[in-house]
């Protein structure tokens, strides 16, 4: 009965607190992933390596492409029945949180977890994204395949043990992450190690399988994004990423948040190093499993990779919450202060993931209105300046609207106006000018020439022509490295196509996995901390057998 209750009650704080995504529209890559599995079978991008590398994607992840499939089968082109999957794919990852604590805890720390966790940023931000099932559906699959592992363990059923094994090759089909799970079921106190070992033989065997899996789809064991990490900085840097990830780091008003997770995370390795040794060294000993796969990541770090680590620390809380509990049993100090530290975890979660949600619905808001507008109402003649997503997201959006719509071309981007101001667009060519308004929610219509008056009056003080600016680009094997300057402040940006239809944020140097099959036509634009830009001249990155280069400066 309490367990009844207390998932009942999960789900109705998911549905309360994230029905409103079920109004959304398409966001970032979703438009992408669409575009994908409408021109894919699920056998291409399971088990065909060429097929799969033209999604674009640098890590091997085939179920999101099949989530968004059997979507695509029941509603078409409708995001709100989507988002309806979603969101009871994120009611089921709350229920299997749940389930799996009650392996160890009462219901209420059970509880506490799955509510926790529910109204944490990166939930509100998974709540937001289809483009991040996977990793939900994923969690999904690894809590069943741990629960499968240790009911089967403590009850003496193998084949439980293998189910979990085939449940866990799903996990990693949805994402890497999930991957050193096979690690943890061989470490975790569950009976004598012979029996663990025993029943974690099939987990081997299905992450050897992945492994090769993998390996043939990615044509590469390792993948990723290939960031450069620079020692000592990102090492010194990482805490504070983690924190500012896990509370959404949407505004300046968090600063309290990296206080609240640091001081949180020091008294639980206080308590237990107190109450028990073991467990603390047990859960360091267990912390790389999640740790490693977020470090090639850190420098673009994002709420989304933390997901499951949010979800670990959580538990690890709970865990002190219980030992404490288990240890000064019947100390009336020890309850109020394990009660009233775990209320203000509670508050705390939801308060940040408060602040976090405006944003991500503000980004939503905006999101629908320009891509309503960029799949179905604007025509050729209308021009989008200042778009709030990247430019492949109106890519997808512009490929559904005449594979799928059947409709006439439609509006052209632009990502940068002060190429207008330059005259290196003409304007004439466009009827109306649109950009998003902030307070109205709506797109405002300028025409070309009263856009160019009132946004190209100070050019000459925000645009530098002739200020020093020099690039070294070098593609080969799959393999981008650049180096800019030369100056070592400010932000590097490449602006692609002739007029300005996407545009890329890049560090000063670094290299990066990415493939190129075609020229590059682009600018380098360097923005000044005072305010100036300036600009080089159109280049471009000849491709030829898979090599490139290209060395400029002013």
């Amino acid at each position: 009965m309490k367990d009844t209750f207390s998932l009942s009650l999960l789900i109705i704080v998911i549905l309360m607190r994230y029905y409103t995504v079920l109004d959304s529209f398409w966001l970032a890559d979703d438009t992408q992933i669409l575009k994908y599995v409408i021109t894919h079978r699920p056998w291409e991008y399971f088990f065909s390596s060429t097929a799969f590398k033209e999604s674009g994607s640098l890590s091997f992840t085939p179920w999101v492409c099949l989530s968004f499939e059997v979507d695509w089968n029941i509603f078409g082109l409708r995001p709100s029945g989507f988002y309806l999957h979603h969101l009871t794919a994120l009611c089921l990852v709350a229920v299997c949180c749940y389930i799996t604590l009650r392996l160890w805890f009462s219901s209420a720390w059970s509880l506490f977890g799955g509510v926790v966790f529910a109204i944490s940023s990166p939930f509100a931000e998974f709540a937001q994204f289809l483009m991040v099932r996977h990793y939900a559906e994923g969690l999904i699959f690894a809590l069943l395949a741990l629960y499968c592992f240790v009911v089967g363990i403590r009850n003496d059923k193998l084949p439980l043990s293998i189910f979990g094994a085939l449940l866990y090759l799903l996990a990693c089909s949805a994402k890497e992450i999930y991957a050193p799970l096979v690690f943890f079921v061989v470490i975790l106190p569950e009976a004598k190690w012979k029996k663990r070992l025993l029943h974690a033989m099939p987990f081997f065997c299905a992450a050897t399988f992945y492994v090769f899996w993998r390996w043939h789809m990615l044509g590469m064991l390792t993948g990723g994004y290939g960031l450069p990490l620079v020692w000592p900085q990102d090492a010194v840097l990482l805490p504070q990423r983690i924190a500012d990830a896990m509370g959404g780091a949407a505004d300046n008003r968090m600063s309290w948040w990296r206080c609240f997770i640091g001081a949180s995370s020091l008294v639980s390795v206080i308590v237990l190093f107190k109450v028990n040794k073991k467990r603390l060294f047990y859960i360091i000993g267990c912390s790389p499993l999640v740790l490693l796969p977020i470090i090639p990541v850190s420098p673009i770090m994002s709420t989304r990779y933390v997901w499951l680590l949010t979800f670990c620390w959580i538990v690890v809380n709970i865990v002190v919450f219980n030992d404490i509990l288990l240890k000064l049993k019947g100390r009336l100090f020890a309850k109020v202060a394990v009660y009233c530290w775990s209320l203000i975890l509670l508050f705390s979660f939801f308060y940040a993931s408060s602040i976090y949600m405006e944003y991500l619905k503000s980004t939503a808001d905006r999101h629908k209105v320009e891509g309503i507008f960029f799949l179905q109402t604007g025509t050729m003649s209308d021009l989008l300046v200042n778009p709030t997503a990247p430019a492949w997201y109106y890519e997808g959006l512009t490929w559904l609207r005449k594979q799928v719509l059947h409709l006439p071309e439609g509006p052209a981007l632009n990502f940068d106006p002060n190429l207008f101001c330059l005259k290196v667009i003409s304007y004439e060519k466009y009827k109306n000018i649109w950009r998003y308004n902030v307070p109205t929610k709506t797109l405002i219509s300028y025409s070309g020439e009263n856009y160019f008056n009132s946004n190209c009056k100070d050019i000459t003080e925000r645009v530098r022509l002739e200020a020093p600016l020099s690039l070294s680009i070098k593609y080969e094997k799959s393999t981008l490295g650049w180096e800019f300057g030369p100056y070592k402040n400010g932000s590097y940006d490449l602006v692609f196509g002739p007029g300005g239809e996407s545009i890329r944020q890049m560090p000063n140097n670094g290299r990066r996995f990415v493939g190129l099959n075609e020229d590059v036509r682009f600018r380098l634009r360097y923005s000044s901390p005072e305010g100036w830009r300036t600009y080089s001249p159109l280049l471009v990155l000849s491709i030829a057998d898979d090599k490139g280069s290209i060395d400029w400066k002013r």
